[in-house]
């Protein structure tokens, strides 16, 4: 084929190696593409490349451990990545990994991936997932971690509500209450 006779005359030239993997992507020789990828990740200059190509095939085969694996290579070799760094957190967030996650989304955030808005309210939405998941084992802390996801989203529902649900636990119904009453007078 016009593929294999370039990629002789070639030898290692990237682009010749991502259009032999586009050609058995569109010709259905996954098996081959992913090959491809795998050389690829060798070549500095198609790592990348062939991380979200890698990724991308994972996900499609449905193997998160491999898709995470690749998105998580891609932050470390490049953090201002913006698949990688949102597969990265979503990944973690789907695992209960809530340290981790903030810790992600910060870093994404400081690469400028998403605003300083959106950080907060993410953070918000992360730190009550981490309250919620708390909340029977160490109420204590449930209750520290609702209470600062409330401090960042007042009208975030499941954090008021893990919030009193882990004060009235405690015993601290005032709490409870006042925070139940600031969320509904902002979102009903």
């Amino acid at each position: 084929t016009l593929f294999r006779s370039s990629g002789k005359l070639l030898k290692n030239e990237p682009l010749v190696s991502l259009l032999g993997t586009q050609t058995a992507l569109l010709e259905g020789k996954r098996d081959e593409a992913r090959q491809n990828f795998q050389k690829m990740l060798e070549n500095e200059d198609t790592r990348m490349v062939a991380l979200r190509g890698l990724f991308l095939g994972a996900e499609r085969q449905g193997e998160p451990g491999a898709a995470r694996h690749y998105a998580e290579e891609a932050v470390r070799l490049a953090p201002a990545l913006p698949w990688a760094g949102t597969a990265k957190l979503r990944y973690q967030a789907t695992d209960g990994e809530w340290d981790q996650a903030i810790q992600t989304l910060e870093a994404n955030r400081a690469a400028g991936l998403i605003d300083r808005e959106t950080a907060k309210r993410r953070r918000a939405v992360l730190l009550t997932a981490k309250a919620i998941s708390e909340e029977q084992a160490e109420p204590e802390q449930a209750r520290k971690h609702a209470k600062e996801a409330h401090k960042l989203a007042k009208d975030l529902v499941p954090a008021a509500t893990a919030y009193a649900r882990s004060a009235a636990r405690l015993g601290d119904i005032r709490s409870a209450t006042k925070v139940l009453e600031t969320t509904w007078k902002q979102i009903p």
